[in-house]
């Protein structure tokens, strides 16, 4: 994003981006969540399901009546997480991130089951259920380059990755607001090489670090993380558009670090909303 982002500090007043009243909205929003007779409440559903997908598994289960030797050799290849991580482990993980980073920037998460989920919400209620969680496996392929004397040559190396994928329902029982939401995190084999010449023949040399079954342990508390900053400008830019009638299209989104607020006349990063 090139458009120049700006803090909102809260003790120092606000910056002249967007209008006069959406920027005190947002900087309500924000003090609002620091007073526990103010603060948003979310009511948070956790799904007890984690699931795998590997787009090279059904591949290989086709070799294995037929060379198993070789299929072994293929599933270490291509399958690095399926079948070596705890799905509560991974499942506890993600959700007590998500409510050490929610109630981190000052929301106040209420843990139920489906059952519990209020039929209406006043002002400042949520309900967030964490509706599906997914470790997927995939191949995919980075080059290295070499641009020496004139002489362009890039070779491609197949690497492993993984993405962890989780879906949430926003307010599902509100027919209205209601509203599905994506987040993902990726990670692949790291690969550092180079390419020489020798004799004007090109020589690869290369290192592949393989991911392992801890990595997924770590972007699913990344995704966590990340899901939980979106989610907390979603409830702000939706509080910013209520006070404002929606008349001011700047947007708002929380500085993690400093835990100031950001606008800009473009959108943060956040989720992917999926059409009911």
């Amino acid at each position: 994003m090139n458009t120049k982002k700006f803090f909102i500090l809260f003790l120092c007043g606000v910056m002249s981006v967007g209008s006069a009243l959406s920027q005190q909205a947002a900087k309500d929003f924000a003090l609002r969540q620091y007073d526990s007779l103010t603060q948003d409440v979310v009511y948070l559903v956790t799904t007890d399901t984690l699931l795998y997908s590997n787009d090279a598994m059904a591949q290989l289960n086709e070799l294995k009546d037929y060379d198993a030797h070789v299929y072994d050799s293929l599933m270490e290849r291509y399958v690095r997480i399926d079948g070596k991580i705890s799905d509560s482990i991974i499942i506890s993980q993600f959700k007590s991130t998500l409510i050490a980073e929610l109630e981190n920037m000052g929301l106040k998460v209420v843990p139920v089951k489906a059952s519990e989920l209020p039929d209406s919400l006043s002002s400042g209620r949520h309900t967030l259920n964490i509706a599906q969680l997914e470790v997927e496996e995939f191949v995919t392929q980075d080059s290295i380059w070499s641009d020496e004397n004139g002489k362009a040559y890039s070779y491609r190396v197949p690497l492993n990755g993984v993405s962890f994928n989780a879906w949430f329902f926003y307010d599902e029982k509100d027919t209205a607001n209601r509203l599905t939401l994506f987040s993902n995190e990726v990670i692949t084999d790291g690969l550092q090489g180079n390419i020489t010449y020798n004799n004007d023949k090109a020589v690869v040399k290369y290192h592949i670090t393989r991911i392992n079954p801890n990595d997924a342990y770590s972007i699913a508390c990344i995704t966590a993380k990340n899901s939980a900053i979106y989610f907390y400008n979603l409830l702000l830019n939706k509080y910013v558009f209520n006070a404002t009638k929606g008349e001011d299209k700047s947007y708002y989104g929380i500085d993690y670090d400093s835990g100031n607020i950001l606008t800009d006349d473009e959108p943060f990063d956040n989720f992917d909303v999926i059409p009911n």
